[in-house]
């Protein structure tokens, strides 16, 4: 994977910028780059215990929470650990609610 995507996003984020237009657009790119369905920047929401989606890949949902735990997304907020997934990688962990929104 080349760093331009990144190269290109980095003069948009001096001066004043909208938040929610930038992390669009990075969830975008990252979905592209990855050659991924979906992409989610989710931030942690520590007194509900849940992951809020703050911008998404996600044309069928306009915001998305997990517990903590709950899926894939879920298993990385509460351990605070990364994982990569392949595409041909099935994991226990996926939340069955979340896949059947596809």
């Amino acid at each position: 994977m080349t760093e331009r995507w990144l190269q290109r996003l980095v003069p948009r984020l001096s001066g004043q910028i909208d938040l929610d237009k930038v992390l669009g657009e990075l969830v975008d790119e990252v979905a592209r780059q990855f050659d991924a369905d979906r992409a989610t920047f989710y931030l942690v929401d520590h007194a509900a215990r849940e992951l809020v989606s703050r911008a998404a890949h996600l044309p069928e949902l306009r915001e998305l929470r997990l517990k903590l735990g709950e899926g894939v997304a879920g298993w990385v907020g509460q351990k605070g650990e990364s994982i990569r997934l392949g595409p041909q990688d099935p994991d226990p962990r996926a939340s069955r609610r979340i896949m059947q929104s596809r």
